[in-house]
């Protein structure tokens, strides 16, 4: 029998068409034929703010330190010291010239 196993999984959410604000994250895992111990099966933990493409600090509004903080991650990618998903504004991974000019276009927003 083996018990207490785990996975990870990761995901893509569409927000576009939300409200802008918090969101609490939640996953549930239905039990599985012969589990008797379903209490871990249910998470609530962290929240997402759902905010202007480009507004990388989350304060509701695009700056000049948006831009900025974009501007200075530019040519990182995923696992590189200077890399930060928040400023991965298209979420591919790596921060380019497109996610530098999202923060451009949309400065003065909020």
């Amino acid at each position: 029998m083996v018990g207490r196993n785990s996975s990870t999984d990761f995901f893509t959410w569409n927000t576009a068409g939300l409200a802008y604000g918090n969101y609490t994250i939640s996953a549930y895992a239905y039990p599985v034929l012969g589990e008797t111990d379903t209490t871990d099966n249910i998470l609530l933990d962290g929240w997402v703010l759902v905010t202007i493409p480009g507004d990388v600090n989350g304060d509701g509004r695009v700056r000049v330190d948006d831009i900025l903080a974009v501007a200075l991650a530019f040519g990182s990618n995923f696992g590189d010291s200077r890399y930060d998903p928040n400023l991965d504004i298209n979420s591919d991974l790596k921060i380019r010239v497109d996610d530098v000019l999202t923060a451009a276009l949309n400065f003065g927003l909020g």
